[in-house]
């Protein structure tokens, strides 16, 4: 049988990381192009597949299944082919885990795919480092105006942030404009459409509108790009939309423009930053104030800021008061000795979830235990919640006469009171000249993750912006911290002086870090440190050096966490494609790997 009618296929099944990339079947027409979507007999059904190209000639000649039929629907382009089998190649995730986003199955089309056009010279990524929303939104304006006639996506980080963005670029006027997450199918299909068609078009999505069937991409636009909503852990795929997306960049030689309020690391130090009117961030009211001035554990807000909370509710103004931990509280404590209960299993602080509530639960693996009537280390019987959670701190308002609620998204902008929520939530529908009062943000300096100082900045430079012409307080125990000294202006010197530290100690930007999760299973006994022992002699011949490992629950799952390292920012293909090789013979299908981690 000649070679050409043995073809590799990618199946549409939900594929552990660690099966084949590609399976070979036989065509009976030689003419099956790659991108073509065929049925295909898998195990012991028919599933759907797509063809990545002609098998190599030396295939074995073992029994090889027959590909049951092509299908009527439009091929995928190729370099969307070839985009999705290097986004799996290098996040160690199986191709078929992208296809779902580049497929419109069980719907067809009626489209015609045409040839892509690129650009024919690659211009390297452009940052700009903006400091007011007015900043942000008359240069995706200009952008927009700029690539009217091409092909432009924009991608953003979370779903909310998309609709607002196509609030603003409807007003406008400019159209076809199209959310890439649409949820009904006439929508899909009429993306679809337009994608494959090849016409000019503007595309708001968040990280799936990566995997569209782009035949021609002239610019790409990331807004936000320092965001923690780009990583995507569960469900798998695991990959950071950043890095696909400027690989994707790349193979189209489109235009790319990242859009930040605070850079990334990874981005300031490879790409020049471009600031528009820096003085602005100087002349934000940011005001710090030391929580060991009063007493924190009986008072979650300094006297001062009650009463400017007082008088803020009483004009009718917006006030907004964050707190770092979601629930009623975030620990159980002895009033005699101040033991804390813990996890069992994972040392994790326990919390309670209502006042009343008659257990702890482990917000890490699940593990709940009874509050019991005294403390287990001095028998006392003072045990106190500790801490402010949302609900605690609403209740603590109240008690002082003021009417909080809890915040919400969906409320309208032009609500006023006083409102309560957590410092991972939304607040781009807030109103000039509103107040925020972040009441602890110690947990976010001392995450144990390098990437500690850079995300606690993130979410505090969020925050300074959505607050615009309004007042933004800070409440911390560290005053001097370098972050709350890049927020009042000098960021410059903390992203020079965390580049330094990244560089002294070989985190990333320069190094690559891969962890590496083997659950531990109770009847599988030490099964997970022979893997580790077994994997580690083969791949440091590579360059890969181990990091020190350590137990975790996750899920109520007990993991042996590792990190591998390699002493560059970029790995060799070569070299990686060994790698990967090595972690696919030795580690199970459960194990979980993150090729961008923020921690170790």
């Amino acid at each position: 049988m000649p070679a050409r009618s043995r073809v590799e296929v990618v199946p549409c099944a939900r594929m552990p990381w660690n099966a084949p990339a590609t399976f070979t079947y036989r065509s009976a027409a030689a003419s099956l192009a790659p991108g073509t979507w065929v049925r295909i007999p898998f195990r012991r059904t028919t599933i759907t597949g797509v063809i990545t190209g002609n098998a190599p000639r030396h295939t074995t000649s073992a029994f090889i299944k027959d590909i049951d039929a092509a299908l009527p629907r439009v091929p995928l382009p190729r370099a969307t082919l070839t985009f999705i089998l290097d986004a799996a190649s290098r996040t160690c995730n199986h191709p078929s885990r992208f296809l779902p986003s580049s497929s419109l199955f069980p719907a067809s089309i009626d489209a015609r795919p045409r040839a892509p056009s690129r650009a024919s010279v690659s211009r390297p990524p452009r940052l700009l480092w903006w400091s007011s929303h007015e900043t942000q939104e008359n240069e995706l304006l200009d952008r927009t105006r700029a690539h009217l006639h091409g092909t432009h996506l924009i991608l953003v980080p979370t779903l909310a942030r998309a609709h607002e963005l196509h609030t603003l670029l409807a007003a406008h006027g400019y159209s076809p404009l199209l959310v890439a997450h649409a949820r009904r199918i006439q929508e899909k299909k009429e993306l679809f459409r337009i994608v494959l068609d090849n016409a000019p078009f503007l595309i708001i999505g968040t990280r799936s509108s990566l995997f569209l069937p782009f035949s021609r991409l002239d610019a790409v636009t990331i807004d936000e790009e320092e965001h923690w909503a780009y990583r995507q852990e569960r469900p798998p795929p695991r990959y950071h939309a950043r890095t696909l997306a400027l690989a994707l960049a790349t193979l189209h030689r489109a235009d790319t423009l990242l859009l930040t309020p605070s850079p990334s690391l990874v981005a300031f130090h490879y790409w020049h930053a471009e600031k528009t009117h820096p003085a602005l961030a100087t002349r934000r009211a940011i005001e710090i104030i030391d929580r060991t001035s009063f007493n924190a554990f009986k008072d979650p807000l300094a006297p001062r800021l009650l009463d400017l909370i007082s008088s803020a509710t009483a004009q009718k103004s917006v006030t907004l008061i964050l707190t770092d931990t979601q629930g009623y509280a975030p620990l159980l404590q002895c009033g005699d000795c101040r033991y804390s209960f813990r996890c069992v299993q994972c040392a994790h602080i326990l919390t309670a979830e209502s006042p009343h509530a008659k257990d702890l639960a482990c917000n890490r693996c699940g593990y709940r235990e009874i509050i019991p009537p005294f403390c287990p280390v001095c028998s006392g019987a003072r045990l106190r919640h500790a801490g402010f959670g949302p609900s605690r701190m609403i209740e603590y308002l109240l008690l002082h006469d003021i009417d909080a609620r809890k915040y919400m998204h969906e409320h309208h902008p032009a609500a006023h009171g006083c409102f309560v929520g957590t410092i991972d939530q939304d607040f781009s529908r807030l109103i000039a000249g509103s107040r925020i009062i972040c009441a602890h943000i110690d947990p976010l300096l001392a995450r144990p993750a390098f990437t500690a100082s850079e995300r606690a900045l993130h979410t505090l430079m969020r925050l300074s912006c959505a607050v615009s012409s309004g007042t933004l307080f800070v409440q911390t125990a560290v005053p001097d911290h370098p972050v709350l000294a890049a927020l009042g202006g000098s960021a410059d010197a903390f992203y020079r002086n965390e580049i330094a530290l990244r560089e002294k100690f070989n985190y990333p930007p320069f190094s690559t870090l891969i962890r590496i999760a083997l659950p531990v299973k109770k009847k599988a006994g030490d099964r997970a440190h022979a893997l580790y022992e077994t994997l580690l002699p083969r791949v440091t011949p590579l360059g890969f050096a181990p990091l020190p490992s350590s137990h975790v629950y996750r899920r109520r799952t007990r993991a042996l966490i590792f990190t591998l390292r390699y002493p560059h920012p970029v790995i060799p293909s070569r070299l990686w494609d060994r790698c990967a090789a090595i972690l696919k013979d030795h580690l199970p299908a459960d194990a979980i790997i993150d090729t961008e981690p923020e921690s170790i």
